[in-house]
């Protein structure tokens, strides 16, 4: 089957599961499983899909069809105009949240302290727009810690940044 004909019946899957922008999440979801960029998607709607391909989008479909954050499926998202990586240990990052950057950034500062990092979006947001600070994310999830240090050294601010466990403030010191 067609690339177009498996699209057009995923879009049709995502709408009765209430997905708002099914045909968006379809597009993207098939490209990544055709391993094709999504701004190049159009181009190879109408090659037949491999079985991997459509066996790997029918499993995006399926889990998208359950609401899960199209962030955590692509694993990546964009924030504060940098990718993100995303797993299901972290929060989808939420576009409304760079407000809080933006606003951290019109104020003077040395150091941050981001509790409940996550991705660690805010804080390495802030500190590779702040090349002069440095600052500590706090997470109660291990794996949510580890996501924000790989997300750290990929946006090359590993040396100014350190994650911590802590229950918001328990384990943080110097409060």
């Amino acid at each position: 089957m067609s690339a177009s004909l498996t699209l057009r019946d995923a879009i049709a899957t995502l709408r009765a599961a209430g997905i708002e922008d099914a045909p968006r999440d379809a597009r993207l979801l098939l490209a990544k499983a055709m391993g094709v960029p999504a701004d190049r998607l159009t181009l190879h709607l109408q090659d037949p899909l491999s079985p991997d391909a459509a066996h790997s989008f029918a499993t995006l479909i399926a889990t998208r069809a359950t609401r899960q954050p199209m962030a955590q499926i692509l694993g990546e998202r964009l924030f504060w105009g940098r990718s993100f990586e995303v797993t299901r240990d972290t929060l989808d990052p939420r576009p409304e949240t760079e407000l809080l950057v933006q606003t951290a950034l019109a104020q003077p500062f040395e150091t941050v302290l981001d509790l409940g990092t996550g991705t660690g979006c805010i804080l390495l947001s802030l500190l590779a727009d702040r090349p002069e600070a440095q600052g500590v994310g706090c997470d109660i999830s291990v794996a949510a810690l580890a996501v924000a240090a790989r997300n750290a050294q990929s946006l090359g601010v590993q040396s100014r940044a350190s994650f911590q466990l802590s229950d918001w403030f328990s384990a943080v010191q110097g409060q």
